[in-house]
């Protein structure tokens, strides 16, 4: 029913629409891109290397293995952990994409947490903006991290 929550005071973050906010994504997100690099099996796009999509503070994570996930995630620990930047892990899972159900699911860790595994056989489970962006892939396995 309509009912009224009462109201709530931010005490973190910055307001939507907030001038500074370019600004502070320029400072402390930005350059998250070039963490990205060296051997993590990355997925190819018409030939192209590829180890993450960014769209506005959501950032996925991928590649064709388990370990390269690993230490993708592993990279963004540790660029949170120098911009001293928080990973809500809450908000956070691995998706398989993989006709074989018979893989067993990886145990990728943020820290100390396992994040959930989700497997499926199509990309259908993947939001349309990225989905459409999945469809020129070249590799059928993939890892998936999505980070909110």
């Amino acid at each position: 029913g309509p009912h009224r929550t009462p109201p709530v005071t931010p005490d973190q973050g910055v307001k939507q629409g907030c001038p500074i906010s370019p600004l502070l994504f320029a400072l402390y997100v930005h350059d998250i891109s070039k963490e990205f690099l060296g051997p993590v099996d990355a997925v190819r796009v018409q030939g192209t290397p590829v180890t993450h999509f960014m769209y506005a503070d959501d950032l996925t994570l991928v590649s064709t293995s388990s370990h390269g996930l690993q230490r993708l995630v592993c990279q963004l620990q540790g660029f949170a952990d120098r911009k001293h930047l928080s990973v809500n892990v809450g908000k956070s899972k691995v998706m398989v994409f993989n006709g074989n159900s018979q893989i067993a699911a990886p145990n990728i860790r943020y820290k100390h947490e396992i994040l959930p595994v989700w497997v499926t056989r199509s990309n259908a489970s993947l939001p349309a903006t990225v989905a459409l962006k999945w469809r020129s892939l070249d590799s059928h396995k993939m890892w998936v991290a999505d980070y909110k």
